[in-house]
């Protein structure tokens, strides 16, 4: 399956960015781009990605990171017991 490109424009609409604010990120290295001659271009699927590195967690989703620590901490422990 070929890779969706989309040119600078249709990049700050899919990010709801002004133009000028992408090519600013893209200058200070903080989005994923590429340069083919004088054009800046993007994959969808690495814009994606950028959009859920910048997720916030909620409450629920630290609640469930603790409780999977401590099932961990709770299986070292127990495995200490038995070996």
């Amino acid at each position: 399956m070929a890779r969706r490109t989309m040119d600078a424009v249709e990049a700050a609409n899919y990010l709801h960015y002004s133009v000028r604010t992408l090519y600013n990120k893209c200058s200070r290295r903080e989005i994923p781009h590429y340069k083919v001659g004088c054009s800046i271009l993007f994959y969808e699927d690495e814009l994606e990605e950028f959009i859920e590195a910048g997720k916030v967690c909620t409450n629920a989703d630290f609640a469930r990171l603790a409780d999977m620590k401590l099932l961990e901490l709770d299986m070292k422990s127990r495995l200490r017991r038995v070996g």
